[in-house]
């Protein structure tokens, strides 16, 4: 596991690479939502011997918090510093929560790279939130592994994603999307958004995991196995 950094515009944007980037194996670009590339280290271990990426875009983990620049295109500058600076060429994504918005937003202008690609349990909008969501979200513990010193700067952020946040609807051009797409829904995803997925997508195969399932996604053995075989299914 190497933890690298890069610069996107001034704002140092953290990031952890994993396995060998030499192998005949289609490496694995992870997009979080508000975690840090921290949390998904277990995953990226488990995904050995495939080498993986995951990003900490800005605000979150060890990469840098500005006071402003979260709109969709700021984290979308987030992950094409990251892969320029990887010089990959081919790849997988995975976008979860948030992360799938800004995933498909990078994707859109780099189809001709994607060989795959992973949406875990979000609609294909990027939303306007609005101030309930932060409300909700601050009265509660909060969820995501952090150290309880960080927790107000992690405030911070949130206040900041919610004041830049605005609509983007993605819907309709997922059809120039021709490469594989796994969409996984754990219960955030509604039965009409599955079927607007698998009626916009030209490749779309779905998972739809267990009522009850606890603990997150990245962790859920059932995803991670499926995971594994589409993967595997896209390796030359």
């Amino acid at each position: 596991m190497k933890e690298q950094q890069v610069s996107n515009n001034g704002v140092t944007i953290n990031y952890l690479c994993c396995g060998d980037f030499n192998s005949h194996l289609t490496p694995i670009i992870i997009v979080p939502g508000l975690e840090a590339a921290e949390d998904y280290i277990e995953l990226m271990q488990t995904l050995l011997p495939r080498p993986s990426i995951t990003i900490s875009l800005r605000g979150r983990g060890k990469s840098i918090q500005p006071k402003e620049g979260y709109m969709l295109y700021d984290h979308i500058q987030d992950i094409e510093t990251v892969i320029e600076d990887m010089e990959i060429q081919r790849y997988i994504m995975f976008g979860y929560s948030f992360g799938v918005s800004y995933m498909l937003g990078y994707a859109l202008g780099n189809l001709e790279k994607m060989v795959g690609m992973i949406i875990g349990d979000f609609p294909a909008v990027h939303r306007k939130l609005p101030k309930e969501w932060l409300q909700q979200f601050n009265q509660k513990t909060v969820s995501i592994d952090r150290p309880k010193q960080q927790n107000k700067s992690f405030h911070k952020f949130l206040n900041a994603l919610q004041r830049e946040s605005h609509e983007v609807v993605f819907w309709e051009v997922l059809q120039s999307f021709h490469f594989p797409v796994l969409v996984v829904s754990k219960g955030e995803l509604s039965k009409q958004e599955i079927r607007k997925y698998e009626w916009y997508l030209p490749n779309c195969h779905s998972l739809v995991l267990k009522n009850g399932s606890k603990g997150h996604l990245r962790g859920n053995q059932d995803f991670i196995k499926s995971m594994g075989s589409f993967c595997s299914s896209l390796d030359l």
